[in-house]
């Protein structure tokens, strides 16, 4: 005869009958909850060594608060944040990129503060980002207003991350366990190397904190120069502009629930498209393959530029145009068309 036993179970706390010595859950659901609990713990405390939530917590300094995470989706903020990684823009030598992550309403607006939101941030040119400086398109972007933050969540710009990111888990609460579950979250290489030098070197001067601090490149080839060796290095070349941008507009084409802004977003990418289709053919001009140009296994080239025209011009204002659509601006599209017309021809 099987022994009944009475147990209460360590996930979701309700008493249960089991014959079994060692049940410790109610179900198997309990159990699979239990343990995506634990991973998720487990996760959760790797945020202080990972890089993306590391610049979460420069973001919220720059704010000032850490509400601006407010109805964040972790999943896309952090896509957004790597593709731009991915971008290769990084100038080791200048120490500047080519390419920012752009705020459509400024993390430090005069009377509100802009949300660090995907659909608040998007991809492009630091040049033109720098001249754009902190205006804003009336009501583009999100952003809460300063007036409505709440003193709980302010944050100092001389609070240390782990203290900034520890209000942060508050903040977020049930939604970072819930993305943690289902999410690593990647603990960054630097800490790793910084550690490894301090024990295969432990005459290496600097302190661990500081070799934390320093980025993968220099931490490389102070291993390297530790080693004796020759640093070897992958130069990767930087994405085209006009193909980014492309990608961006697409983006907030497809997640932008207004149907005449996505409409404007889709018209904007199709115009850059085609000044993309044309620099395809000019000599020298690569890095395009992703958004067209081959048909069938070779190169199709559907454009061309006017006899008499500048191209760079051209370049500059698709360049410009998708600029100023991503920070919320609308597309002038009769302008748009007859440039395009004024410019290029077709084949």
């Amino acid at each position: 005869m099987a022994v009944s036993r009475n147990r209460v179970c360590q996930h979701c706390n309700k008493p249960f009958s089991t014959s079994q010595y060692a049940a410790k859950f109610c179900s198997v659901q309990c159990r699979t909850q239990a343990r995506n609990t634990k991973t998720a713990a487990k996760r959760i405390a790797n945020i202080p060594c990972s890089d993306e939530w590391l610049w979460v917590a420069r973001e919220c300094k720059r704010a000032g608060t850490v509400e601006v995470l407010q109805d964040v989706n972790l999943v896309e903020l952090f896509a957004v944040y790597r593709r731009r990684f991915r971008c290769y823009g990084w100038d080791s030598e200048k120490q500047k990129s080519k390419f920012h992550l752009c705020h459509i309403s400024p993390a430090q607006g005069e009377s509100t503060v802009g949300l660090l939101h995907h659909q608040n941030l998007f991809i492009g040119g630091s040049l033109a980002n720098q001249v754009h400086g902190a205006k804003q398109v009336a009501g583009a972007g999100l952003s809460i207003k300063r007036s409505a933050l709440k003193a709980k969540w302010l944050v100092d710009k001389e609070c240390s991350d782990k203290a900034v990111l520890s209000k942060v888990q508050s903040y977020l609460g049930p939604k970072l366990v819930e993305y943690a579950k289902a999410n690593p979250v990647r603990k960054s290489q630097r800490f790793s190397l910084a550690k490894k030098i301090k024990t295969e070197f432990p005459k290496c001067e600097t302190p661990l904190a500081e070799l934390e601090r320093m980025g993968m490149t220099a931490l490389r080839k102070l291993y390297a120069a530790l080693q004796e060796q020759e640093l070897y290095s992958l130069n990767l070349k930087a994405r085209r502009t006009l193909v980014v941008y492309v990608e961006e507009l697409e983006r907030f084409a497809a997640q932008c629930y207004d149907p005449a802004k996505s409409s404007d977003y889709q018209f904007t990418a199709d115009a850059v498209r085609c000044v993309s289709l044309w620099l395809t053919s000019q000599q020298g001009e690569d890095g395009f393959f992703d958004i067209g140009g081959a048909v069938y296994g070779c190169w199709f080239h559907p454009l061309r530029l006017k006899p008499g025209q500048d191209g760079s011009n051209l370049r500059d204002f698709a360049a410009f145009t998708a600029f100023e659509v991503l920070q919320g601006a609308k597309p002038d599209r009769k302008l748009i068309t007859n440039t395009l017309r004024k410019y290029l021809e077709l084949v």
